[in-house]
């Protein structure tokens, strides 16, 4: 029962339980007993008295501009869903994963949770990769020691990749998804970060897609472009 109510676009698995809980959720006319209960495509479903079906499954890949933040809304900030037109707001996409208001480059949306959560779960290693523009040139035995790993949260993060490109330009590649990860890294090396991009999730990599555009693709399409290769 949860999983099709978070399939109806109602929130997270967790959320939908306290429907349930609620005792709003109904099912062929009684009251669910639980979130444990198993519904199929004849079952009558309805929030509230009202019935409610499973949203069309979209996958949207972005290349998220600075200034933008990743939520579904925002009081103070444009978000990533203002981005796209309001004809895709319906089916309730979200961000997956992090991107912070002052970075840009590859972003994945859906309302797919299960698609989501396969994404960023580190048991199926997933990378990100950025391009990083730091404040000053970055010495050789730094480079060493970020790719050693750097301790976060009481935790020792270590990137798939650390490598200079130039004097002040970095590509970090890494697995963790941490709140601000490689900006973190970076301080406590002694850098600030002044440009972020993340150019690769997995083996999907942005090339040529502009800066605030979207592509659409089917599930199976999206898949086999983060794990074997594409470029958008």
């Amino acid at each position: 029962m949860n999983k099709y109510l978070a399939m109806c676009g109602l929130g997270s698995r967790r959320k939908v339980e306290q429907l349930v809980a609620d005792g709003r959720v109904k099912v062929d006319g009684k009251i669910a007993p639980g979130p444990w209960i198993t519904v199929n495509d004849r079952s009558v479903v309805e929030v509230d008295e009202r019935p409610i079906v499973p949203l069309k499954r979209i996958y949207v890949v972005m290349n998220k501009p600075r200034g933008c933040v990743c939520a579904v809304t925002d009081a103070r900030y444009r978000t990533v869903l203002d981005l796209l037109p309001k004809k895709l707001w319906e089916y309730r996409p979200f961000p997956v994963g992090r991107l912070d208001k002052d970075s840009s480059g590859l972003l994945i949306l859906t309302n797919d949770g299960d698609f989501a959560n396969d994404l960023i779960h580190p048991r199926n290693n997933i990378s990100k990769t950025y391009q990083v523009v730091l404040n000053r040139p970055i010495a050789a035995k730094d480079v060493v020691k970020w790719q050693k790993g750097i301790w976060l949260d009481d935790k020792l993060v270590r990137p798939k990749i650390v490598k200079a490109i130039d004097e002040r330009r970095c590509e970090v590649e890494v697995y963790e998804g941490l709140k601000r990860e490689v900006r973190r890294m970076a301080e406590a090396l002694g850098y600030k970060v002044v440009e972020l991009k993340r150019t690769k999730i997995g083996n999907l990599k942005l090339v040529s897609l502009k800066e605030g555009a979207f592509l659409t693709f089917s599930r199976e399409e999206l898949l086999q472009m983060v794990h074997s290769g594409g470029v958008i």
